[in-house]
């Protein structure tokens, strides 16, 4: 018995590893659902004003035999439990049926569709759903203490953290790997492949090499920094140093957000600017990004200034840099004059 759930479970996995990483539908992997002989079955069940409604990747991991919201009688502020509950369709589309007084679980026993799921939902922007895969496992379950309580009574044993270090060091390597081979193009381009604008490894003179990055999920900023210079770069996390162990991991880029999946576990990793968002007014400060010297400043406090216009010159390295406007905004403060030198860091210009 154990060997053949495993086999299931390894089947669903790789069905949902497929739609997660963009290479298909779940159907693709070993076959069709388990009743679709044409293909697709699971899809076809619901009607296109609920597909519509839904993420497409909750669309292509469907490979059930039924559709239960079609026949569930569901009100308002009812609580549902989808049990192999999958990339998260039925749930998805209960929660609307609940409304936001309601709640709908999912459990599934599949790690890598549990993550698909819960993708799933913050794509849809569901708030009243959670996807679970301890409680058939449960104590409470075994005891049949089965009420629409079950899951709050018993939370602390059925819902566990995950450790995000992993993910966080896997993005910033990630993040490099890509920064790099847009270095390379942008070298290449130049006609100048070994100038020093064009390394991303974080080098400084008579300074340790790091480069840090800033990412965020569910609201909380995490910061990362990788340090070069040893027989292999270091990474740190909040300030602590992070020895990982061996992991399968796939990442995906979609703009500033990084969509990492960590041995079948998944989670998305936004990418904090390193100056600032470039769709709002700049606000907070611009600092010197190595030791150098102001030869110019163009602007002045309390002048506005559009994204993209130039501040002040910075000559570093014998060469000059100019450091603009990350985005439309009003100079507050000019920190430095012209022939003055500045250190790595230094708050150049305030914006507001």
């Amino acid at each position: 018995m154990t060997e053949l759930r495993e086999q299931v479970r390894e089947r669903y996995a790789r069905a949902a590893i497929t739609v997660l990483t963009g290479a298909g539908a779940a159907e693709d992997v070993g076959g069709n659902g388990c009743c679709a002989p044409e293909g697709g079955l699971g899809v076809q069940l619901y009607d296109a004003l609920q597909r519509d409604a839904l993420p497409d990747e909750a669309v292509l991991a469907s490979l059930g035999c039924g559709n239960p919201t079609a026949v569930a009688d569901l009100r308002q502020g009812e609580t549902v439990l989808d049990l192999g509950s999958g990339g998260g369709i039925d749930v998805l589309l209960s929660a609307k049926r609940v409304g936001p007084t309601g709640k709908a679980y999912g459990l599934d026993m599949t790690e890598e569709m549990l993550s698909l799921a819960r993708a799933n939902a913050e794509r849809a922007g569901a708030t009243n759903v959670e996807f679970l895969r301890k409680v058939a496992a449960s104590r409470a379950f075994g005891s049949a203490e089965l009420d629409t309580g079950l899951i709050e009574r018993n939370r602390a044993e059925l819902i566990s953290s995950i450790d995000l270090d992993p993910f966080l060091a896997t993005a910033a390597f990630a993040e490099l790997a890509h920064e790099e081979a847009e270095a390379q193009r942008l070298a290449a381009a130049s006609g100048d492949f070994w100038s020093p604008w064009h390394r991303v490894d974080g080098w400084q003179l008579n300074a340790e090499a790091h480069h840090d990055f800033v990412f965020v999920e569910g609201g909380a900023e995490h910061r990362v920094r990788v340090r070069f210079g040893g027989d292999a770069p270091v990474v740190s996390i909040a300030g602590r140093e992070y020895h990982g162990k061996s992991a399968r991991t796939h990442t995906v880029r979609d703009g500033n957000d990084w969509h990492v999946l960590c041995d079948g576990i998944y989670r998305r990793l936004s990418l904090k600017p390193e100056l600032s968002d470039p769709d709002e007014e700049a606000t907070g400060s611009l600092t010197a990004p190595m030791p150098g010297r102001i030869v110019k400043v163009m602007a002045m406090a309390g002048a506005k200034v559009g994204k993209g216009e130039p501040l002040l010159i910075l000559e570093a390295m014998k060469m000059e840099h100019t450091i603009t406007a990350p985005a439309d905004g009003t100079v507050k403060t000019i920190h430095y004059g012209a022939g003055e030198q500045v250190l790595e860091g230094a708050e150049l210009v305030t914006l507001e």
